[in-house]
């Protein structure tokens, strides 16, 4: 009986020592699925970021088309210009 006690005294031991290292293992990946859930936050306001960055850059970049599309009529009307200034 002496035995099987002892035995036992060891066993819940190792069971409690099991115990611990499960619990300490759990705080580790809760705390590693919150790092994960805060950069998956970020990575998500910096692609709206990039998203509302393209469509100003895309605003932008008409705005520039048009500009050139005016300068070029421009140009073209100036240089009728000066060719009749010439003759």
């Amino acid at each position: 009986m002496y035995k099987l006690s002892v035995s036992c005294f060891f066993l819940l031991i190792t069971i409690n020592e099991s115990v611990a290292t499960i619990t300490d293992m759990n705080t580790h990946i809760a705390t590693a699925a919150e790092e994960q859930s805060v950069v998956a936050e970020t990575i998500g306001i910096n692609v709206n970021n990039i998203v509302d960055l393209s469509v100003d850059a895309e605003e932008v970049t008409h705005k520039v088309t048009d500009s050139v599309s005016r300068l070029t009529h421009l140009g073209g009307t100036l240089k009728e210009l000066v060719y009749r200034f010439q003759l």
